[in-house]
């Protein structure tokens, strides 16, 4: 690493703007710290969007209560009306939203024992996260995903003890990382955010959309939909998905479930890609000798995995060959944005 770090001071010696590649030793060590910070911020974002769904699993109840006293109003109206009666076969129940989490956090625990082949002891504050996730929401948490539970309890002790705890200290990587990483979680009010937009796109989205994200179907007679028409109470009913429930629920039930969705989305991608042995996450570093100010290289180019594809980009981060956990945090979160 000091060899390395005294070749790149002899700037003089290389013209302005000629990228050298960073050397194996350096590079492989950044790539782990780099993992170690994906990994770190993947557990921290599940712990929020638990957190969220825990608060739309209430909301979803609450709205399928909404609706079906919507479903008997008309059904009343529409037989005083026209002496016609709906029917509807458990109409749009919105599921609980642990429905579409499972298959992502099973997925980790099926896949948890690679994370110490991958980064080491580097993976304990992951592991030690992801088990505190766990044991804070308790029963009902454990039922849903035994996937994940069962692929925690057979690591056994592979990464000594973590205890439970959920993003206590970083271990080498450095606490300030934690600071970088926590600040997500700033913005949330019971469990609503309004991250939908920040968020982005993040390829298809689960069940596009709301759609799988309700149970049932609606069984409408063309005679009993014009029936429907004539009644106040019906309206409502008759509107798509989304605009239904928006119209008897409100919005935010909508918009959780929209925000909570992609969430899971993003960083499930973000931890397979991270894990992905056959696709390295990051196969080059390159940086401009000549761009060295204050012991800091500002001119930094990566060929990271990207949603799919190797894509070579220029770091906005500067490469700072005293805080190279600050430089790895900064780099990171920048992979992260890149694959909303």
């Amino acid at each position: 690493m000091w060899k390395q770090m005294l070749c790149m001071l002899s700037v003089c010696a290389i013209a302005h703007g000629v990228l050298v590649p960073l050397d194996s030793f350096s590079q492989d060590m950044l790539v782990k710290l780099f993992r170690q910070v994906l990994l770190e911020k993947v557990a921290v974002e599940w712990n929020v969007t638990v957190e969220q769904s825990n608060v739309l699993k209430t909301k979803n109840t609450e709205c399928n209560g909404k609706i079906d006293a919507k479903i008997n109003a008309c059904k009343s109206e529409t037989q005083s009306t026209c002496g016609q009666s709906p029917t509807f076969t458990d109409y749009l129940n919105l599921i609980n939203p642990y429905t579409y989490m499972k298959g992502p956090l099973d997925d980790i625990g099926h896949s948890i024992a690679g994370v110490g082949n991958l980064i080491a002891d580097g993976g304990k504050q992951f592991v030690s996260s992801m088990n505190g996730l766990v044991s804070s929401t308790g029963k009902v948490f454990t039922d849903a995903f035994s996937g994940l539970k069962d692929g925690l309890n057979k690591l056994g002790g592979v990464f000594g003890s973590g205890g439970n705890t959920v993003l206590g200290g970083l271990g080498s990587v450095g606490s300030g990382i934690k600071d970088g990483l926590s600040t997500v979680g700033s913005g949330i009010k019971d469990g609503f955010t309004t991250v939908t937009d920040a968020l982005g796109s993040v390829g298809q989205s689960i069940g596009s959309a709301l759609g799988s994200l309700f149970r049932g179907k609606r069984e409408i007679t063309a005679e009993a939909r014009r029936c429907m028409e004539r009644c106040a109470s019906c309206q409502p009913l008759l509107l798509e998905k989304e605009q239904m429930v928006r119209s008897i629920c409100g919005d935010e039930a909508v918009e959780l479930n929209k925000t909570v969705s992609k969430r899971v989305q993003q960083i499930s991608a973000i931890y397979n890609a991270t894990i992905d042995t056959v696709h390295p996450i990051v196969t080059k570093i390159e940086y401009d000798p000549a761009s060295m100010s204050n012991m800091k290289f500002t001119t930094v180019f990566l060929t990271a995995y990207v949603k799919g594809s190797y894509v070579r980009y220029q770091s906005t981060a500067s490469y700072a060959m005293m805080d190279i956990p600050g430089t790895v945090r900064e780099v990171a979160l920048e992979y992260w944005n890149k694959m909303a």
